[in-house]
């Protein structure tokens, strides 16, 4: 009974997280396309005061991010990113 407790805690919490993540992601998707552009990133960057050589740290923060190399980062790649969600 008590881990039944425990995961009715944690659960609620990772949902909230997620929820927020989500709507951070959907703030930094300026065009509404559901996925990051390489522009829109370096926005990001730029908005959060991270230093960034704009070809080199953009290019490989974004090849990084984008796990299926699709040429976006979609929603479950920036949550899956434990960089950008700790």
């Amino acid at each position: 009974m008590e881990a039944a407790k425990e995961f009715d805690v944690v659960m609620p919490e990772a949902a909230k997280k997620k929820h927020l993540i989500h709507e951070v992601f959907r703030r930094f998707d300026t065009d509404g396309s559901d996925g990051l552009s390489r522009e829109e990133l370096l926005q990001v960057m730029y908005q959060l005061g991270v230093p960034v050589n704009e070809e080199k740290d953009s290019e490989e923060l974004f090849d990084e991010l984008d796990a299926d190399s699709s040429g976006v980062i979609d929603f479950d790649e920036f949550y899956d990113c434990k960089k950008c969600t700790e």
